[in-house]
């Protein structure tokens, strides 16, 4: 132990102070987790590896199946019924990814590695999608993303980025929508658009929106809508969506 704290806490207090993504990346490839991807190092250091270890990271991370119920059909003279049995991830030599789905109970019963997943029917290796994935969320435009990642972008790049939007959607109706918020809440409403600087032009024209926002204190989790107008009638069932009952409303404007 040294003074102050361990060797490995001051080893990363000096890092930070000195600087730089590549001093405060993981060196372990395999303590990376998708929180760390803020920092491209660790992004770049893991995809960079064997794609054995990729496709064993996507299945930990949830990004693969490790095994699912077999799809396939058991048939006889008189009827076919499903086959109950279990496919589960295992090598093979003979699939363009090297791994497949194979069923314990019949071995001819097998289906693609990325059955039920985002990267499914997709003939584009899971490095170049991830690269894709990270320029997008980025804020690239769909020629950047798709010139980073090698992709072509008239086709393949725009049907990604769709791909992409459909899964913000449905993030938002599952986890988003439903979202509440507690303890001590800050709500406000600010005006976003078109501004008129020195009596200059028409202030009637334009595009001009309400944000109305909803910040947790504690975690720093915002919610964001935009409203027609700043009336109870708008603003009130939007606050009942997402804070819980008991909570404390702060910067709380009168509605109009």
């Amino acid at each position: 132990m040294a003074e102050g704290g361990s060797i490995e806490e001051l080893q990363e207090k000096v890092s930070f102070r000195i600087g730089g993504g590549f001093r405060r990346r993981k060196i372990d490839v395999d303590d990376i987790t998708v929180s760390d991807f803020y920092n491209p190092w660790n992004f770049y250091h893991l995809f960079m590896q064997e794609d054995s270890f990729v496709v064993k990271w996507c299945i930990r991370n949830g990004l693969l199946p490790n095994e699912i119920p077999c799809i396939s059909k058991v048939s006889n003279q008189e009827s076919s019924s499903k086959c109950h049995g279990i496919m589960k991830f295992c090598k093979m030599s003979g699939r363009s990814t090297g791994f497949t789905l194979r069923c314990n109970r019949n071995r001819n019963h097998e289906c693609a590695s990325r059955k039920y997943s985002f990267f499914e029917k997709s003939k584009l290796t899971i490095q170049d999608i991830m690269v894709f994935i990270k320029t997008y969320l980025e804020a690239n435009t769909l020629y950047q993303c798709s010139r980073q990642s090698g992709i072509h972008y008239q086709s393949t790049g725009v049907d990604w980025g769709s791909f992409i939007r459909e899964l913000f959607k449905e993030h938002f109706h599952t986890h988003v929508l439903t979202r509440k918020l507690k303890g001590v809440i800050e709500i406000d409403e600010s005006l976003f658009g078109r501004r008129i600087k020195h009596h200059r032009g028409n202030p009637r024209k334009g595009c001009k929106i309400w944000v109305f926002g909803m910040v947790e204190r504690e975690s720093n989790s915002i919610i964001l809508y935009p409203v027609r107008e700043r009336s109870q009638k708008t603003l009130l069932p939007l606050i009942e969506r997402h804070v819980e009952k008991g909570s404390t409303m702060e910067r709380l404007l009168p509605f109009k």
